[in-house]
Order: C-alpha cells, then sequence, then structure tokens
C-alpha cells in the first residue's frame, strides 16, 4: 500500500507539471518552470526572450502603429491609410487600427473592393433600400396613393394628400407630383342665404343677387388659374434646387453633351455666389465647377492635360492610372479627379487650383477664374464706397 502511494504521488507531479509547460506559450524558454513575458495592448515586441534575458516590449507610435488589445508577442502593425473616396470613421490609436469607410453617397462594392456612387432614384420611384456605406440604393416606382418628386438615393415614395371637404382638388396625385388642393371660398359653404322674416323676397332682390353670384365666380375661377400657376412654378423651383445641390448633376450634364465641347461655358444657376482665392474649389457654383472641367479637356487644348493636372494637385501616377480605368473618357476622368481632391484633407481652395493650371499652362481656364475673382472684388469695392 505504501508502494501505491508513493507511485500516485509522482504520477501527481509529472502532471503538475505537463499542465504548468502547457501554460507557457510556444515563445518560452528552455527552462520550463520560467515562461516568457507577452507585450501588453499598445506594445509590441523589439526583442524575442532568450533563457538569459525576457521579452522586450515598445509601446507603439500613437496615429502611426498600433498593437492588438490582447497579450501577444508580435511586433507593432503599421496604421491603415483610407484611400480615395473614404474618409475615416474612427482614428488609428495605439491599441485599434483606423476605421475608413466610403464618403457621402458612395457605398463600398465588394466584388470591385472600393467604394462606388450610389444610384439615384428617378423621379416616381423611390429607394425601398435606402444608400449607405456597405450597399448600393434599390429603387422600386411609387405604387398608387404615392409619389416621389426628387431624385434621391434615399428617400421613398411619400403617400398622396386628401383634399379636405372645405377644398377643391385642383390637380389629382400622380407618381412624380402630391395632389394640389385650394381652399373653397366662404360663398360655396354656405347652404342657404339668410332669410328675413319680415317680408318676402320678389324678383327685384333676386335679381340684385346675380351680380355678385357672378363676380363671385369670376374671383374663383382667376384665383384657380392663378393657384396652378403659382404651384406649377414652385414645383420647377424646387426641382431646379434639387438640381443644384445634387452630387450627381456634374455626372448627367457629362452623359448629356455626350462629351463634346462647343469652347463656350455657359451659367445655369440663377445667381452665382461671389468667391475669392481662398474659397474651396468644392464651394465654387456649379456651373462654374463644370466650366472648368470641359474647357479642361476640350480641343482647344490637350485632352490628357488633366493628368498634367492630377500631378500638380499631388495625385501619383498609380493615382491617376487608377482613376483613368476607373472612370473611362477624359471628361469623367477629370470630374472624378476634381471631386475626390475637393474632398481630400489637402489645401483645395481656388489659389491652388489657380497656381496648377499656371503651371500646365491652361491660361485660359486661369482667365475665366480670375475674371470672376475681378468682378467680385469689384462689386464688393463698389457697395463699400456707396
Amino acid at each position: 500500500m505504501g508502494h501505491m502511494n508513493i507511485i500516485l504521488l509522482t504520477f501527481l507531479i509529472c502532471i503538475m507539471e505537463i499542465l504548468s509547460y502547457e501554460d507557457c506559450t510556444s515563445n518560452s524558454s528552455s527552462d520550463i518552470s520560467k515562461c516568457c513575458s507577452l507585450c501588453p495592448p499598445g506594445q509590441g515586441q523589439v526583442k524575442k526572450c532568450t533563457n538569459e534575458t525576457d521579452t522586450k516590449c515598445q509601446p507603439c507610435e500613437n496615429g502611426k502603429s498600433f498593437s492588438s488589445s490582447k497579450y501577444d508577442t508580435n511586433p507593432c502593425k503599421k496604421c491603415r491609410t483610407c484611400r480615395d473616396m473614404e474618409r475615416e470613421l474612427s482614428p488609428c490609436n495605439t491599441t485599434h487600427d483606423a476605421v475608413c469607410g466610403c464618403l457621402l453617397d458612395f457605398y463600398f462594392a465588394e466584388e470591385l473592393k472600393k467604394c462606388q456612387l450610389c444610384d439615384l432614384c428617378p423621379y416616381g420611384s423611390g429607394a425601398i433600400v435606402a444608400c449607405s456605406t456597405n450597399s448600393n440604393s434599390v429603387c422600386r416606382k411609387c405604387e398608387n396613393g404615392t409619389f416621389s418628386d426628387v431624385k434621391s438615393a434615399t428617400s421613398t415614395c411619400r403617400p398622396c394628400s386628401v383634399c379636405s371637404p372645405t377644398q377643391f382638388t385642383i390637380m389629382d396625385c400622380t407618381d412624380q407630383q402630391d395632389t394640389i388642393c385650394l381652399e373653397k371660398p366662404a360663398a360655396f359653404l354656405t347652404t342657404k342665404l339668410t332669410e328675413q322674416p319680415s317680408r318676402k323676397a320678389t324678383k327685384e332682390d333676386e335679381f340684385d343677387a346675380i351680380p355678385i353670384y357672378c363676380a363671385a365666380l369670376g374671383a374663383v375661377v382667376l384665383g384657380l388659374l392663378g393657384y396652378v400657376f403659382f404651384k406649377q412654378y414652385s414645383r420647377l423651383k424646387d426641382k431646379n434646387r434639387h438640381k443644384i445641390h445634387d452630387p450627381h448633376d456634374h455626372v448627367e450634364y457629362s452623359r448629356a453633351s455626350g462629351g463634346t465641347d462647343s469652347g463656350v461655358c455657359v451659367d445655369f444657376t440663377v445667381q452665382c455666389k461671389t468667391y475669392n482665392e481662398l474659397t474651396k474649389y468644392k464651394d465654387l457654383p456649379i456651373s462654374k465647377r463644370k466650366c472648368v472641367e470641359h474647357q479642361l479637356v476640350s480641343r482647344r487644348g490637350n485632352p490628357s492635360d488633366w493628368r498634367a493636372l492630377a500631378q500638380q494637385l499631388g495625385y501619383t501616377s498609380e493615382k491617376i492610372d487608377q482613376l483613368e480605368s476607373c472612370a473611362g473618357d477624359s471628361l469623367h476622368c477629370c470630374q472624378m479627379m476634381l471631386q475626390t481632391w475637393s474632398h481630400s484633407k489637402r489645401n483645395t481652395t481656388v489659389a491652388i487650383l489657380l497656381k496648377a493650371l499656371s503651371h500646365i499652362g491652361r491660361h485660359d481656364i486661369v482667365k475665366i477664374l480670375q475674371a470672376d475673382l475681378q468682378a467680385s472684388k469689384s462689386e464688393n469695392k463698389h457697395v463699400r464706397i456707396v
């Protein structure tokens, strides 16, 4: 019985030593009673442990490198840099990598592994799946009783309005326009005239009331016509306003023009905002941006001038090739290049653009922008004198 106890005790000691060895990591020293240290979160290994020295760790550089939130023996990893058409959702720190997402109105296409411009639902259709960072918009035509009077990648079809009993229905609801209602005049709401019990109404009294009814009817007809014209004008004005602020307008404009250029810049906005050399390119009137893009790829210059301008604005040859393979023709390449540049963290003012255009010899475009700058200065000076 004593021998059995000794054998059992020896077996238990061996088991404990084996378990103690298995608790050590693969980066352990030759002495199984001593295990190597692991680098804590936010630090990376710079020197492995040996029989004489323990693991040597070093803190990661905030914003440039990071280490996993778990204890390990890996060195610090380089932080991720967001690519073109991406924005930083959360910055890199010593324990977590940076998180990037697509710009607004863009989504990440898994099959292409890059951000793509969201599809806009046309008038008369709504988004049953709104465009988001990870998915494109899905559109469906508005059903009976609903309408959509905007082009959007997120807006859904809205229910049509129903005129109340005290209103006229001027125009029925369609898939692109809501119902138009008009309040009824007080004469139409009166069920009967107030009768005087003291005397009986005569033919002369009835005759005197006819001009009043005719005048009221004429006023109603004129009011209805004026209201219809006003609603139509308001609807067209709203559509033009949506079009001016639409981030897709430059793409649709280039498609409609077929990529041709007449050499004449037309201002499509009713009122152009004044700007100066410190104004950012993305804040210029959309008509002015279209003018710059079309002039840059027009027959008057070299169609590849957009590549030279991209180099002046800080694009590498690799990025320029990527834009060319993605956009296609010179006009679309120019539009995509200026759009991504204007939303980047670089200095994207009109002054920087003027300097870059001068370096590539496109003084014709410089004169177009400087003419408006001088006009804005003259106008401001005139206002101060007055």
